[in-house]
């Protein structure tokens, strides 16, 4: 329910600066002239940095790979698979894989999330593979950074550990 709570915040300040920046222009500094001029430049202040710096940053991939010498030699295979079932969003995982004398390898993985993802960022950081012996399921342990922003500044890390049986 947070998560939601959440979303709608971000959902509510962003139409807030939209209804800031037509304002501005149509009014002109008129627009300032409420009991909120302090929260409204700011919003309208962050907004506009936040818009000039998206064109500056850099796509996070999160992807992670684990050992390409097996894709020239063998034929891989990809699963889909959810970490994190909430009620606005979640946190998908894609493996590729190859089994190699009845074990599983695993060749690279990424995350992501889906949804409602209004205000959070996912930042994949680590995998770990558990039971990687022969004809067993393979578990993997999931560790990333789940972030909460408002008007995409981050104001709040989460970090998650996810234990995850696996359907190979």
């Amino acid at each position: 329910m947070i998560h939601l709570i959440w979303s709608i915040l971000n959902v509510l300040i962003l139409v807030y600066f939209l209804y800031l920046i037509i304002g501005f222009i149509t009014k002109g500094r008129k627009v300032f002239k409420t009991r909120f001029k302090i929260i409204s430049i700011a919003i309208m202040s962050i907004g506009v940095a936040q818009l000039i710096s998206a064109s500056i940053s850099e796509k996070n991939t999160k992807k992670i790979i684990i050992a390409n010498d097996y894709k020239s030699k063998y034929n891989t295979k990809l699963e889909q698979f959810v970490l994190v079932d909430n009620l606005t969003f979640n946190i998908e995982m894609t493996l590729e894989y190859v089994v190699d004398q009845e074990k599983y390898i695993t060749i690279e993985s990424s995350t992501y999330l889906t949804g409602l993802i209004s205000g959070y960022t996912w930042e994949f950081e680590s995998l770990i593979t558990k039971n990687d012996e022969s004809n067993i399921k393979p578990e993997y342990i999931v560790h990333g950074t789940l972030k909460r922003n408002i008007l995409g500044i981050p104001v709040y890390y989460e970090s998650k550990t996810i234990l995850t049986n696996s359907d190979l």
